[in-house]
C-alpha cells in the first residue's frame, strides 16, 4: 500500500486535487488492455461483457482451475470430450466452439477468430463504428453461448447443435443493437444484413 504522499503526483493537470487523480496516483499505473473497447463495449449485453472479462481474465471456473482450487480430478472437457477443459481449449480448440464460430463467419460474411482475440481485433479494419460494434456483439454473444451451453451440458446433462447456438448469438446481438436501427446516423448496412438474414432464416 501507498503511504507517503511526494511531489504532486495526486494532482490533474491543472494543479489542483480530485478524487479521480488521487485513486489515479493511489492505484498506480496499469497496463491497457487492447480488448477493453470490444469487451466493455456499449452494445454488448451486460451478461455479454461480464463473461467475456472473464475469459480475456482466464477466470471462469473451468475444469483445470477446479482442479487446482478444491482438487477435483475430473477435467476432461463436457463438449467434446478430447481433451481437457481449459480456458484456451473451450474457446480456441474445442471443436464444438471451432463450428460455433465458423457458422458465425458464414453468417455474418467476416472470418471471426478462432485463435487469439486481442490479435485478431487489432488487425480489423472496419468500415464505420456502427460495424465494428456489430461484429463485437456477434463475437461476444458466441463466447457467452459457448460458456453457457458448457454450463448446460454439465450441470443438465444437455447438449446443444452448434447450430442452435449460430441461431441464438445473432438474436441476442440484435436486442442490443436494436436501438440503432432505424435511426439515420446509424442506419448502416451492416444492420439491415444481420437483420435480414435473421428474417430470412439464412442458418438452417
Amino acid at each position: 500500500m501507498i503511504s507517503v504522499y511526494a511531489g504532486t503526483w495526486w494532482l490533474d493537470e491543472d494543479g489542483i486535487y480530485s478524487v479521480a487523480s488521487g485513486y489515479k496516483w493511489f492505484r498506480g499505473m496499469l497496463p491497457a488492455m487492447s480488448w477493453h473497447s470490444w469487451i466493455w463495449n456499449s452494445v454488448n449485453l451486460p451478461k455479454h461483457c461480464f463473461i467475456g472479462w472473464l475469459i480475456m481474465r482466464k477466470r471462469l471456473l473451468t475444469k483445470d482451475r477446479l482442479c487446482r482450487l478444491v482438487g477435483s480430478t475430473e477435467d476432461g472437457c463436457d463438449l467434446c470430450g478430447t481433451d481437457k477443459e481449459t480456458h484456451d481449449h473451450i474457446f480456441f480448440h474445442c471443436p464444438y466452439s471451432r463450428r460455433c464460430i465458423q457458422l458465425l463467419s458464414d453468417w455474418c460474411m467476416t472470418q471471426l477468430p478462432t485463435s487469439n482475440f486481442e490479435d485478431w481485433w487489432s488487425r480489423q479494419a472496419f468500415q464505420s463504428q456502427a460495424e465494428g460494434d456489430a461484429i463485437a456483439a456477434i463475437l461476444v454473444a458466441a463466447l457467452y453461448n459457448v460458456w453457457w451451453v458448457r454450463n448446460q451440458c454439465r450441470v443438465n446433462s444437455l447438449i446443444f447443435r452448434p447450430e442452435y447456438v449460430a441461431r441464438t448469438v445473432p438474436g441476442s446481438s440484435l436486442i442490443s443493437l436494436g436501438a440503432s436501427i432505424g435511426q439515420p446516423d446509424l442506419a448502416l448496412p451492416v444492420h439491415y444484413i444481420l437483420l435480414y438474414r435473421l428474417l430470412a432464416g439464412i442458418i438452417n
